[in-house]
């Protein structure tokens, strides 16, 4: 797909307001006064275990994205996902899950992403400006990996 324009989302959070990108410290703080730890599913359970999972979640209701342009900007993203899949048939689109902070040291150990919705076939993962150093995404699958760097 390449480099596309910038297109920033509108984020505003609840007790928060809105976020300036990219996200200063300060206001990654406040974000994180809203969050919990983020669980994960082991087995038919959902623990919370920082040496498993070590990351902040805000769920959907306690935040939204406002800019108009960012639904038309995920759809794009989401077409170009459907023929690189092999999908151009489909009918794809992207739900909002969560919103996710990382903080220094933040991770999860290699997982397999469970279907959270009926025909699920893929996690989207959207990184928001911010100033950090190092992080990668490994993506295993049927033998390939791929490591993406998740710098700044």
């Amino acid at each position: 797909m390449g480099d596309q324009p910038v297109v920033m989302p509108g984020l505003v959070v609840e007790q928060v307001g809105a976020v300036s990108l990219p996200l200063l410290k300060t206001q990654a703080r406040e974000i994180i006064k809203q969050c919990h730890q983020a669980p994960y599913g082991k087995g038919t359970a959902t623990v919370v275990d920082i040496d498993v999972r070590r990351v902040w979640e805000l769920g959907p209701e306690s935040f939204s994205l406002t800019n108009p342009k960012w639904d038309e900007f995920v759809r794009t993203i989401v077409e170009h996902v459907k023929l690189e899949l092999g999908l151009e048939h489909a009918d794809l689109s992207a739900h909002i899950y969560k919103l996710l902070v990382y903080e220094k040291g933040g991770f999860f150990l290699k997982h397999r992403d469970g279907e959270k919705l009926d025909g699920m076939v893929a996690t989207l993962v959207i990184t928001l400006p911010s100033n950090f150093k190092g992080g990668e995404l490994i993506v295993s699958h049927e033998g390939q990996q791929q490591t993406i760097p998740m710098t700044a």
